[in-house]
């Protein structure tokens, strides 16, 4: 099996275990370019996706917050 093979059967394992785009990134070492097209058609459940816009508003306070005390 080639290298790049396994990586993409690893990032579309954890993709359906309802990891983010980003959480793969840190664990698979591959491009978002590369990540993309490998996980387009992997389906979520509806828990796994309200988990993940969760992660994001959380994420977008947290460096909104940053960004104002760096004002600040």
């Amino acid at each position: 099996m080639q290298p790049k093979t396994k990586l993409k059967l690893y990032a579309v394992k954890l993709r359906k275990q309802g990891m983010s785009y980003s959480e793969i990134q840190k664990i698979v070492p591959v491009s978002s370019s590369s990540l993309s097209p490998w996980l387009r058609n992997v389906i979520l459940t509806d828990k796994q996706k309200v988990t993940l816009v969760k992660k994001g508003e959380t994420a977008r306070k947290l460096g909104s917050k940053t960004l104002k005390s760096i004002r600040v």
